[in-house]
């Protein structure tokens, strides 16, 4: 928004500018030559004005919450992320945040285009520890990409002129550790909390259209990186169901998972039977062996390995040869349906959500149970029948 008001000074300028080459027509006297030379001398100003407080470090446009955050307190780049922090935090934050850039180096290189990240401090409340937005966007076969992710395929710059990639918010009232080795103590773990954000930056970028208890939209009717790879337990894309409905049924039946287009589960992911905003989609669920991208981070945990997990869906996701859960036809499972995840079964036939072989099992054991239900029956009709038969021989007696 900064960005198309800045944008919008500079327009002023150019027509302004433009001007001047009516200005020697306006000392013919088809216009009043001071009258619009102060004019152009305003515009100016404002333009000087405008550009000392939306201009940040490195020629960045700055937001309004960085404007009230104030000017940077540091920058660096470590790897392939260029940071500027801002907000009211010293020098000393600086060791955790770089070692968190360090973390993900090993997994995102794009050196040649780094990442933008822009980070402010500010009081968040009581229950955030911070968040993370993706910026830009860019639609690369038929997906929406971020900027950053394009630029890495791409190799080149993606982003606006002065606008970062990612835009993060961390709470500067929390009880953050600072240090870099991993034993906080009875604190909330810094480098964990700025990795976990980052990543949501990155690729956990949350777009979905969700009404709660209703149902599940793409965003532009075209879902993003992150999206193309939710499926249900048997590796099928949320996109094979058509109806929202169902779609959000799915991400809500704790049986949500990310899957490459082999249909192969790459990690569960957090997805409650009530819908949490924040929370539920975009972040692992708890069995997951790479806790840093998990809902929650408690005291005195940290997670500094990012684990075989996320390590695995970034190199699918980076694989731009890929593109994510295949749509499935013919019967899919139920997405009310939940239970825990297992391999798909590439070899059965589906029909109503269970396989070949556990209807052939449920029909054997049918099967056994009505046979048994019938000798049982024609056991019970002799005997009856041998009991009728003695009390009319009985009868028989009495009456001679």
């Amino acid at each position: 928004m900064d960005f198309f008001l800045l944008q919008g000074l500079r327009m002023s300028f150019v027509e302004a500018g433009n001007g001047v080459g009516m200005d020697q027509r306006e000392r013919e006297g088809s216009f009043e030559a001071t009258g619009f030379c102060r004019s152009w001398r305003v515009v100016m100003v404002l333009v000087l004005v405008m550009g000392l407080l939306v201009l940040g470090t490195n020629g960045s446009v700055a937001s309004p919450e960085d404007i009230r955050a104030g000017p940077p307190q540091f920058s660096g780049m470590v790897g392939s992320f260029l940071y500027n922090v801002l907000g009211s935090v010293g020098e000393e934050f600086r060791p955790a945040i770089e070692e968190a850039f360090k973390i993900l180096s090993g997994i995102w290189q794009s050196p040649d285009v780094p990442v933008e990240v822009r980070v402010v401090f500010s009081d968040l409340g009581d229950q955030t520890l911070g968040s993370a937005r993706q910026v830009g966007w860019d639609i690369i076969n038929g997906q929406y990409v971020s900027t950053s992710l394009s630029q890495y395929w791409k190799g080149v710059e993606a982003s606006l002129l002065g606008v970062p990639d990612i835009e993060m918010s961390i709470n500067s009232k929390s009880n953050w550790y600072l240090g870099v080795d991993g034993n906080p103590g009875s604190q909330l773990d810094l480098v964990s909390a700025f990795t976990h954000e980052v990543i949501h930056g990155l690729l956990f970028n949350q777009r979905l259209q969700i009404v709660p208890g209703v149902s599940l939209n793409f965003s532009g009717g075209v879902p993003d990186r992150f999206e193309s790879f939710l499926s249900n337990a048997e590796g099928c894309s949320i996109a094979s169901y058509k109806d929202p409905a169902d779609r959000y049924a799915l991400v809500t039946n704790n049986n949500l998972f990310l899957a490459s287009s082999d249909r192969t589960i790459l990690a569960k992911l957090y997805a409650p039977f009530e819908y949490e905003i924040a929370s539920s989609i975009y972040h692992l669920d708890y069995n997951s062996n790479s806790q840093v991208m998990a809902p929650e981070l408690p005291p005195g945990v940290s997670y500094h390995d990012l684990g075989s997990d996320l390590l695995r869906i970034f190199q699918v996701m980076l694989d731009r040869n890929i593109s994510g859960a295949p749509v499935c036809s013919g019967a899919l499972r139920d997405p009310r349906d939940i239970g825990v995840a297992y391999a798909p079964r590439s070899t059965e036939t589906v029909f109503l959500g269970l396989g070949l072989i556990s209807w052939i099992a449920i029909s054997v054991i049918l099967g056994a149970a009505l046979a048994v239900g019938l000798v049982s029956l024609v056991v019970f009709v002799r005997q009856r029948m041998s009991k009728r038969s003695q009390a009319d021989l009985a009868t028989g007696s009495q009456v001679v």
